[in-house]
């Protein structure tokens, strides 16, 4: 019962308030966790070609595991940085956390979106490439430009491997 009133206050306070406060908004002296209700990722990546809208956290965050999220590789850059490379790995299959089961769909063109602290960036995908599954992926990627790789298995043996440029 606590959580269909939790479910239903989290409705309200989102329709009245424009957003979900955090649990230290809801209860500032109580030391509680509802992951359902705290949301602080530090990224939102959308891809609106393949209807796939995840959040990110940061990479050095517990929350950031493989076997769950959409990731920020080690070597990922910010989109900030010039010439910077945004690095994200993910699970691809039928699994639930198969977040980038259909990038394989995309087209050159398509338009990646994504949100970092709260400022908007998007790219346009420019490359498309599959590499040998080695536990490491050679980045093909004009170094002079802002970019965003995204990194899913392909089949047993490959990687696919997805270059967006940052549009100005």
């Amino acid at each position: 019962m606590l959580f269909k009133i939790i479910v239903v206050l989290t409705s309200i306070w989102h329709t009245i308030l424009g957003f979900t406060p955090s649990t230290s908004m809801l209860f500032p002296k109580l030391d509680i966790h509802f992951p359902f209700i705290e949301k602080d990722s530090i990224a939102t990546l959308e891809i609106p070609a393949i209807s796939l809208k995840q959040d990110l956290y940061d990479k050095n965050d517990e929350r950031s595991n493989l076997d769950e999220k959409l990731i920020f590789l080690k070597s990922s850059s910010t989109p900030e940085e010039e010439s910077g490379n945004v690095i994200i790995a993910g699970h691809s299959g039928f699994g639930e956390v198969a977040y980038f089961k259909n990038l394989y769909k995309l087209k050159l063109g398509d338009t990646i979106l994504f949100t970092y602290y709260n400022k908007n960036y998007s790219y346009q995908i420019v490359d498309m490439y599959k590499v040998p599954k080695t536990g490491q992926v050679e980045v093909i990627r004009d170094s002079n430009k802002k970019t965003i790789t995204l990194i899913t298995c392909f089949g047993n043996n490959e990687q696919l491997v997805v270059i967006g440029e940052q549009k100005k």
